[in-house]
């Protein structure tokens, strides 16, 4: 092999740098081949005096590249909200220390029940949803779910919590907490020195929840309502499962068949509430009750959401309300009720609960398919219809009036109501509606519903407790015939007299 020259040994990076590297596209080595496809060795067919050094490259096969395998995400951990998740068996040390140290009958309840909610919390992934929704039941048994000032996961610096063992973080990171003692008591929770107005009642709490609480958070979303009574029905397995309070273990299963019972009852309320009054009430409140207050339309059968954009008129109306009566009742009470005379003489709001449901007879339902098919081809659509028998009932809902308080209605009464309705419809639910009486033979028919509730229903009076707020004292004096005005004249920086210290 030649030598290159000293002044010319600086160049060879430069040269192989000039080089073409395209063994990529099939052309590696030509330059080093002779005509013959024979390689050429340095310095062959070159003078040797021109001064120029020759550099044999080798190309080696370049190196395959290996794909890129994207991060492939593991499983997702169970959360423990799963249709089918259960709570691992304990080993016989964890089962002999919940026996005798965490959930032992010997102590307080009240330490049991705020240990087994901590640990319910560690051992669950809820996300937000979930966990306002917990929250606010447990707020509604009394439990203070408020965040501690100076504590929780909120403030709680990671490097503190070396050292500790699971409970002693769990204690000191909990925002779940019973309350006790005298000091800053905050009569919004349940307090074991203060027991009265509280007694523990897992159905109770349970049903109070799935018919108000969680129905004023999620109004008409049925998967939001479904996800916060099986989180509560999950909580209650839990208690059963780790023997937490054997003592009220009874109620704790009534409380799991309430969550069950909410699960198969609210969506058909929900469900019925959007057909209610009925196309027969509807037709009755268009012909006897002046100024509506939206318009009155016709409800399609085929479909539970949809209405027909042609509103109800006169005559079909007419024809809907004394074809049902006439069925039902009395062909001459009919008669009289779609006649000229005919008038409503006492509209009332009231609650009521259903005590019975009839459902069509044989005969009258044969009536009610004959003289549907007789309209049909002036397109009146008649639906059978039946009846519900009602009683008033005083409802606790968290408000002084009572709107039974002048309600006339003292006994049991009919109303004719769709079948599709009824059908829907469960003997011990409530109603709130608006009932207009007539003036032939006291006739009444529902104008509006107000609300449909589930036979569950259970008012809590900790339900106006949960943003209670106590008093203190205002140094502001109270607006008088002096200084009427004395609110917006403080706001607006006038200054006045500083009254007495008062209580608000």
């Amino acid at each position: 092999m030649a030598s290159a020259p000293e002044n010319n040994s600086a160049t060879v990076e430069d040269e192989v740098s000039k080089l073409d590297l395209s063994e990529t596209h099939g052309q590696s080595g030509e330059e080093n081949k002779d005509p013959e496809g024979q390689p050429q060795e340095p310095g062959e067919g070159e003078g040797e005096g021109e001064g120029k050094s020759t550099v044999l490259v080798q190309h080696s096969e370049p190196a395959k590249k290996k794909k890129s395998r994207g991060r492939k995400g593991g499983k997702k951990k169970a959360t423990g909200f799963e249709e089918f998740f259960c709570d691992p068996p304990l080993t016989p040390k964890e089962y002999e220390e919940e026996k005798t140290v965490i959930y032992p009958l010997d102590r307080p309840f009240v330490d049991r029940i705020e240990e087994c909610i901590q640990r319910f919390r560690a051992r669950r992934r809820m996300d937000s949803e979930r966990d306002v929704v917990f929250s606010r039941y447990l707020a509604l048994g009394g439990v203070d779910c408020t965040t501690r000032q100076f504590q929780s996961t909120r403030k709680v610096d990671p490097e503190d919590l070396e050292g500790l063992s699971k409970a002693e973080v769990r204690e000191i990171t909990a925002d779940d907490v019973v309350q006790r003692g005298d000091v800053k008591q905050d009569r919004r929770w349940y307090n074991p020195e203060h027991p009265e107005h509280w007694e523990v009642d897992f159905a109770g709490v349970a049903a109070g929840f799935c018919s108000v609480e969680i129905s004023d958070l999620a109004v008409s979303d049925e998967s939001l309502y479904r996800m916060g009574v099986e989180t509560i029905f999950n909580f209650l397995k839990y208690v059963e499962h780790h023997e937490v309070c054997l003592e009220y273990v009874e109620d704790v299963r009534k409380a799991q068949k309430v969550c069950e019972t909410a699960l198969d009852e609210m969506p058909t309320v929900v469900k019925v509430t959007s057909k209610l009054p009925g196309a027969f009430n509807t037709a009755a409140a268009y012909l006897f009750c002046d100024g509506p207050e939206e318009e009155v339309i016709a409800i399609r059968e085929d479909s539970d959401w949809q209405v027909d954009q042609k509103p109800l008129d006169g005559p079909t109306a007419r024809v809907i309300f004394g074809t049902a009566v006439a069925i039902l009742l009395d062909p001459e009470l009919g008669k009289s009720l779609t006649g000229p005379d005919a008038a409503v003489v006492d509209t009332e709001e009231g609650t009521f609960e259903i005590v019975n449901i009839s459902l069509a007879n044989d005969r009258a339902r044969s009536w009610f398919r004959s003289a549907s098919n007789h309209l049909k081809p002036i397109g009146v659509k008649l639906q059978t219809c039946g009846f519900i028998t009602v009683r008033p009932k005083d409802l606790m809902d968290g408000y002084d009036n009572s709107l039974n308080e002048a309600l006339s209605i003292t006994g049991e009464v009919k109303f004719i109501l769709d079948e599709s309705i009824l059908q829907d419809l469960k003997v011990g639910q409530t109603i709130q509606m608006t009932v207009c009486t007539m003036n032939a033979g006291g006739f009444k028919f529902i104008k509006s519903v107000r609300q449909l509730l589930p036979t569950f229903y259970t008012f809590l009076p900790q339900k106006l407790m949960v943003k209670f707020k106590e008093p203190v004292p205002d140094r502001r004096p109270a607006p008088s015939i002096h200084s009427p005005n004395y609110q917006e004249e403080a706001l607006a920086g006038i200054p006045v007299d500083n009254g007495e210290e008062m209580d608000v």
